[in-house]
């Protein structure tokens, strides 16, 4: 199926014959329990929300799991950078380069904060690693850049951003236009017996209307398995499928 890119704690309801459903999904119990499988039996849902936590570089996971019978049949994960998070992770492209570009100009464990936050001599590193990594300048035998005050360390860094946007621009403006403020499928697997019987379609549906209730859409993953291209076929006889610029959403 498509493939992936401690649980939260909820207050659980239990419905007859049904697995536990997390209250704090603002689903109703109608909207949970809509759905059958081509053998009418009924289909039924549990949402975990933020199962890694804040500690993925802004990302968020949320999880629906479906259930038949009380069995657990299949899930769908849901990844996304919310906005605040995002204004959060990456106040500067430096930001994105460090954690996400493939180039860690900012320390590791502080790869989030603003060049600006960093003391001294982690501004030195940093500024150090992006001349080497943007400008191919190499500062590390530099007598005189090791003694550099702060004003002119930060000066450099500001002289380095724009060259910085010229390479990782592009790659930048993908990544917000693709992850911040749009969920995409990240995974979703269906037990292989009781597959075609329409519970990846439930569980997309459902999960968008979960996310509608947050003001947000269901975007389909840009690769997709040969089942889930299948299921997204059906959606678009089916259902409303529109597309926001190259990527398909279902419209609930």
């Amino acid at each position: 199926m498509e493939q992936e890119s401690a649980l939260n704690r909820h207050a659980w309801v239990r419905f007859p014959d049904g697995p536990p459903i997390s209250l704090n999904n603002l689903m109703r119990y109608h909207e949970i329990l809509e759905y059958e499988t081509k053998k009418k039996q009924q289909i039924t849902f549990k949402v975990e929300e933020d199962i890694e936590g804040d500690n993925n570089r802004g990302f968020k996971l949320d999880k629906l799991t479906a259930y038949v019978d009380g069995k657990e049949v299949g899930y769908i994960k849901i990844e996304n950078v919310p906005k605040e998070r995002y204004e959060r992770y990456y106040p500067t492209i430096v930001n994105y380069v460090s954690q996400l570009g493939g180039t860690p100009i900012l320390p590791h464990e502080k790869g989030h904060l603003h060049w600006k936050e960093l003391e001294t001599e982690e501004l030195r590193n940093s500024v150090k690693t992006a001349y080497w990594a943007v400008l191919h300048k190499d500062y590390s035998r530099d007598e005189e850049f090791k003694v550099l005050p702060r004003e002119d360390l930060e000066k450099m860094m500001q002289d380095a951003i724009l060259p910085i946007k010229k390479q990782y621009g592009k790659q930048f403006k993908e990544f917000v236009d693709h992850h911040v403020g749009k969920p995409f499928v990240a995974y979703i697997h269906v037990e292989k017996d009781l597959r075609r019987q329409r519970i990846a379609v439930a569980m997309y549906l459902t999960a968008a209307k979960w996310l509608k209730k947050q003001g947000l859409r269901l975007h389909a993953s840009v690769s997709q398995s040969d089942d889930a291209k299948g299921a997204w076929k059906y959606l678009e006889k089916h259902y409303d499928v529109k597309t926001d610029g190259k990527r398909r959403y279902l419209n609930i």
